[in-house]
């Protein structure tokens, strides 16, 4: 497959395969993966093709179970369908722990939890033009869920509390397996651990501002340390790029879906002076349809229908001075200050701002489907990547698939060129990069609120 971006933005031609077995034949733990063990040479080949097609097709449903897992944070916080109480992380908690029946708090949790599940299901029934709410009927169409007949609707509000019930199940287990690192006091550990601490839940395409703030402090300070130089990143690819549905940290739906990194990357490296204006070009690479055509209606709607980013963040959190500026000053070098959509009442104490895109800031990004684990990517000679971000991607998936996304990284980079990222890789097998530092972003006062980013160079 080949794909081609606009020449506006000169992005580099692309080759999309599946990973053959003479691309991984010499990586560590090839020859003993389930389905190879035992296989003669002569047909080894053909048994990697099964077993990375059916590993490829395994992550697709992952990504189908990731959708079910945003139905369960649309229930919970959505504001665009009800004007219920928002089912903070509060209830959850309360909720996996067992509120004590018959307690007035019980009754009013159930009572906000019941007006919430009929009028979600209500929405979803007729959803409209809002893409949201499409997206979210569009899954329970592929469950097999009617909402157009009372039995129909009953099969799916008992599914919705089931997928909810299943969600916060996970989400406890989780906790309870970062907490058991940390408590054990080797940072070592912990960092380990959470560097695949997703590797078997659902794919979530969800996004936010303070990530792309610690990618931002990150960038600044490569350059400061004369790791980058200015004005000499040029074409740069995002694994994972996200789409705003409703993120599992008591999300937002008051305003439309959108796409964040791509363009927070573009800002920040612009902002600093490491790409000149009018010359950075993004590709995105994704596995999610709903992504890259999210994506890919953007270049066709420039000039025609306004793109606005919203950032939002809650008033009673106390934000470190420096995410407070990148917050206030986001956007500057790729679009104009809009305002914002005011957020519903039930939504909380939160502060806004808006930035509406130029035309020429949308065209510059370039969506492909691809997933970086299984598949080559190769980019034509002479076009490769000065700079691969991937955040909140590579925590999905093991030591040995790290390893294979590793790889395919170093492939799209130019010798010298960066790869950025919040998962640490130093003790993935046969490495193909050089951790050349990381740094450390605090978001909050709040413990464990911050990021680290790891990079690498090819």
């Amino acid at each position: 497959m080949v794909v081609c971006g606009l020449a506006h933005a000169a992005p580099p031609a692309i080759t999309v395969k599946f990973l053959s077995y003479s691309d991984v034949e010499t990586l560590p733990g090839v020859a003993a993966i389930q389905g190879l063990a035992g296989v003669p040479a002569s047909g080894r080949p053909a048994a990697w093709d099964a077993w990375v097609r059916q590993r490829s097709a395994d992550v697709h449903e992952r990504l189908l179970r990731g959708e079910e897992d945003s139905l369960a944070y649309l229930l919970v916080f959505g504001t665009s369908f009800t004007t219920a109480p928002r089912v903070t992380r509060e209830f959850l908690e309360q909720s996996a722990a067992g509120a004590a029946p018959g307690s007035a708090s019980s009754a009013a949790l159930q009572k906000a939890f019941d007006v919430r599940l009929a009028d979600c299901l209500r929405a979803l029934a007729a959803p409209g033009s809002d893409e949201r709410l499409s997206w979210a009927s569009a899954t329970m169409t592929r469950l097999g869920y009617r909402l157009d007949t009372p039995d129909g609707v009953t099969k799916a509000a008992e599914y919705m509390l089931r997928n909810l019930s299943r969600v916060v199940r996970e989400s406890s287990e989780l906790s309870r397996a970062l907490a058991s690192a940390q408590n054990a006091g080797d940072r070592d550990a912990d960092i380990a651990q959470r560097a695949r601490i997703f590797s078997r839940r659902g794919l979530a395409p969800d996004t936010s501002w303070p990530i792309n703030f610690a990618l931002s402090e990150a960038l600044q300070q490569l350059k400061d340390a004369s790791i980058l130089a200015a004005g000499r990143t040029r074409r740069i690819a995002i694994v994972g790029p996200g789409l705003d549905f409703v993120d599992k940290d008591e999300g937002h739906d008051y305003y439309l879906p959108q796409s964040l990194q791509p363009f927070a990357v573009m800002d920040a490296l612009l902002a600093s002076g490491l790409a000149i204006a009018g010359q950075p070009a993004v590709t995105t690479i994704d596995i999610s349809s709903r992504v890259n055509e999210h994506l890919r209606r953007l270049a066709g709607s420039a000039g025609r229908r306004p793109y606005d980013l919203h950032l939002v963040r809650d008033r009673r959190i106390n934000w470190t001075a420096p995410a407070s500026r990148y917050f206030a000053g986001f956007g500057a070098a790729i679009g104009t200050d809009v305002m914002p959509i005011a957020p519903p009442p039930s939504a909380g104490l939160l502060e806004g701002r808006a930035i509406r895109l130029s035309a020429d800031v949308l065209r510059r990004v370039s969506p492909i489907d691809a997933n970086i684990v299984y598949q080559r990517i190769d980019v034509e000679p002479g076009q490769p990547f000065d700079l691969v971000i991937a955040t909140n991607i590579l925590v999905y998936y093991d030591a040995f698939e790290q390893m294979l996304a590793a790889h395919n990284i170093a492939r799209l980079l130019a010798p010298g060129g960066l790869f950025l990222t919040n998962t640490r890789l130093d003790d993935v097998p046969a490495l193909p990069m050089t951790r050349v530092t990381s740094t450390a972003t605090a978001f909050s006062n709040r413990p464990g609120d911050g990021e680290y980013i790891y990079v690498y160079r090819k």
